[in-house]
């Protein structure tokens, strides 16, 4: 089992506890765009440099390029938004020094690592400061 699959495991311990104070979208729970979205996955990487990455991953069946669906601008806001109101509890709450705040949108369930070309799929890096979640720039 490598290093960061056992940190998922305590990933969900951390998250258990932040669903209960609703710092978590249960499914169903709106973002900015109005989309429902759930929390599929909480990644938490070890990096070379001693710090930690956070990756959250969330299902939104509302993405796509069609004018009903939730295009990139409005996943982008939704995106600012769960790294505020989720990533940033979840990494304080994780007891690890976390460098990058990683929210990435799917529209459904693909294994983290896993190229599906036909799922649409967004997703953003930040740098967690203080009360607010700086983008950077792939």
């Amino acid at each position: 089992m490598q290093r960061w699959q056992i940190m998922r495991y305590v990933l969900v311990a951390v998250c258990a506890g932040l669903v209960g104070g609703s710092a978590l979208p249960a499914a169903g729970q709106s973002v900015p765009s109005g989309q429902p979205v759930g929390l599929h996955e909480a990644i938490l990487e070890p990096q070379p440099d001693g710090t930690h990455w956070l990756r959250l991953r969330f299902i939104a069946p509302r993405l796509g390029e069609d004018a009903s669906q939730i295009g990139p601008e409005a996943a982008q806001d939704d995106m600012d938004y769960l790294c505020r109101t989720v990533g940033l509890p979840v990494a304080e709450r994780s007891g690890r020094e976390v460098s990058r705040v990683v929210i990435s949108l799917s529209r459904e369930e693909v294994d983290f690592g896993v190229a599906a070309p036909g799922v649409t799929q967004y997703f953003e890096a930040y740098l967690p400061a203080m009360d607010d979640c700086i983008w950077e720039e792939f």
